[in-house]
């Protein structure tokens, strides 16, 4: 119990850790993409703005103003400062005054190549700012003491547009992250949850093999004990402990034969001889030995079946068929009958096996093909049954792409319906 609190409490930290792990990966994702997003955003909302700078440094770059001033640009938006070799306003120049937002000196290192230039404007109430893309070349005028040209171009629209999108952008991003982060835990939660369930059916699983595996052992012990206690008896007067030690030993053996065919079957090694066989037969085989026990114990035993050829493999059909007849006799009592039907349809092969013995609970129903699960252990413990045949079935069955269902024979027993593709 305690190793199970143990074993869930390291569970919940790693649905935890996948959690976060989750949230990560998704933040990052969202990083990436947010930092794609801006760059390309820049790129289309000045791509305008830079086209007409480029367009006013190419009539720069392309005159020499040997007998005529640079022109200004005609356009509201642009301004231009002239600067000398060290980067000082020329101030006879500038036509507008120096004002925002042109500078009284520039650094000189940052030519040829787009800047950002935010200037604060103080005679407004809530000190706002309006935004500039600078662009600076080097330009020698000798005549006008020119050395440096700075265009600015205000772009106030485009950086509130931009700034627009980007908070949507924001905004969206949160909710998906949100939303991210809520699908995460729910995803977390559903992905252990087969974990644990497979955790604690392991636990239950070995818990019951090791129960299984002590009580015949201990029988076994204790005869041996007994023989040893007087070793003077003769075989004949032991002869009792030697039979019950013998029949405990094929009980472990039948057990460890079982419990490997459900570990193949976990592993999804279990093999299968296909060959092209009359069902019919296999069946017959099946049942003749059953079919004996049954009439010695004064019970109803009736097949009805027909020839169907089908590939399949024989000896795990014959042992289907054994799993199910033995537990239609443990379960049914003097004058109660069993039926056995083969059918077809035009896809599937069907086999049904019907008694009308002590029948089963709605309970039972739903774990009757859990591995050890009994629900009469007491009776089961003196007939032999571990628990282990029908969960065997059931995968020798799968292994068949066939399914198995258990229901109520009215007006009283037990009924199993097995469903195998024909091809």
């Amino acid at each position: 119990m305690k190793k199970n609190k143990l074993i869930k409490r390291s569970l919940k930290s790693q649905k935890y850790t996948f959690l976060i792990y989750n949230l990560l990966a998704y933040l990052f994702i969202f990083t990436i993409l947010g930092i794609v997003a801006f760059i390309s955003i820049n790129k289309i909302f000045f791509r305008d703005a830079e086209a007409k700078i480029k367009t006013y440094v190419s009539y720069l770059t392309e005159n020499d103003f040997e007998s005529n001033n640079p022109e200004l640009p005609n356009n509201d938006r642009m301004k231009v400062g002239f600067y000398d070799h060290e980067g000082m306003i020329i101030v006879e120049l500038q036509n507008y005054g120096i004002r925002q937002p042109i500078e009284g000196k520039i650094n000189i290192k940052n030519i040829n190549r787009f800047e950002p230039y935010p200037v604060r404007n103080l005679d407004t109430w809530n000190s706002h700012y309006s935004h500039y893309l600078t662009y600076t070349i080097k330009k020698e005028i000798p005549r006008l003491d020119i050395s440096y040209i700075k265009i600015y171009m205000n772009v106030d629209g485009e950086v509130s547009s931009r700034n627009e999108i980007i908070k949507v952008y924001i905004i969206c991003v949160m909710t998906i992250f949100i939303l991210s982060g809520l699908a995460s835990y729910l995803l977390s939660r559903e992905t252990m949850k087969p974990i644990v369930d497979s955790l604690e059916k392991q636990f239950e699983f070995v818990s019951n093999a090791s129960h299984e595996l002590r009580t015949p052992m201990a029988i076994i012990q204790s005869k041996i004990e007994n023989i040893l206690a007087d070793p003077t008896k003769s075989v004949y007067e032991v002869s009792e402990d030697l039979a019950i030690s013998l029949k405990e030993i094929s009980r472990l053996n039948r057990l460890a034969n079982d419990l490997l065919t459900l570990a193949r079957n976990d592993d999804q090694y279990i093999s299968l001889d296909l060959n092209y066989v009359n069902i019919n037969e296999i069946i017959k085989i099946a049942i003749e030995p059953f079919e004996e026990l049954a009439n010695l114990q004064n019970k109803k035993f009736t097949y009805n079946g027909e020839n169907i050829i089908a590939r399949v493999d024989s000896n795990k059909i014959n042992q289907i068929m054994i799993i199910l007849l033995d537990n239609a006799l443990l379960y049914t009592n003097e004058g109660d009958s069993i039926e056995i039907t083969l059918k077809q349809t035009q896809s599937d092969i069907i086999i049904v096996v019907a008694d009308e013995g002590i029948g089963i609970s709605e309970y039972t129903k739903e774990h009757i093909f859990d591995r050890f699960y009994r629900e009469d252990k007491a009776r089961n413990r003196t007939t032999g049954g571990n628990g282990l045949g029908l969960s065997i079935a059931k995968a020798l069955i799968k292994v068949h792409r066939g399914k198995i269902i258990v229901d109520h024979n009215y007006p009283k027993g037990t009924k199993f319906t097995i469903t195998i593709p024909k091809k």
